[in-house]
């Protein structure tokens, strides 16, 4: 007959911290902002990690939204003609991803 003592040391083993940690769902590939005060100016490429799906945040203070298109892409923006670039901000921006962070 086991001791009810080992009955606990059982469930309490099982029922422990385990050492598996769990992998972070996204990450950052490039940062390329700047921090004036308490908000974020700039841009962030986000990556996520099972389906390696990438898109750019761009911040501005408090409010971010996601861009359709690499960091790159966003930084020579401003070396094409003004016509072409407001053709291609209106394109890119996902305008329902726009959040203002508290």
């Amino acid at each position: 007959m086991i001791p009810r003592w080992s009955y606990l040391w059982c469930l309490a083993t099982a029922l422990g911290p385990s050492p598996a940690r769990a992998q972070p769902l996204f990450h950052t590939e490039r940062n390329w902002t700047i921090t004036i005060g308490e908000q974020l100016y700039g841009l962030r490429q986000v990556v996520q990690t099972p389906g390696e799906r990438r898109w750019t945040q761009v911040w501005m203070g408090r409010s971010v939204f996601d861009v359709r298109c690499r960091a790159e892409a966003i930084l020579a923006l401003p070396l094409l003609p003004p016509v072409h670039s407001i053709a291609r901000i209106g394109y890119w921006v996902e305008w329902g991803s726009f959040r203002t962070l508290p």
